[in-house]
């Protein structure tokens, strides 16, 4: 939920911080997932954040669906 919710945000996920409040690691099952949106230039990964470009918050909704 943390990870829906950050991404529909200017500011995106701040993957560290956010891992260490749920207890999980966020991108552990997801690094394909993450692979590939960023490769699709609907995700913008710098290695410490994940967020959806502006360009692409009105495919938000598939964009995270295609992270679970």
């Amino acid at each position: 939920e943390a990870l829906m919710l950050g991404l529909r945000t200017d500011e995106g996920v701040d993957v560290a911080r956010t891992s260490a409040r749920v207890g999980a690691d966020l991108r552990a099952g997801r690094e394909r997932s993450i692979a590939r949106q960023a490769a699709a230039g609907n995700l913008d990964d710098d290695g410490a954040t994940l967020r959806i470009p502006r360009d692409r918050w009105l495919l938000a909704d598939d964009i995270v669906s295609r992270l679970f």
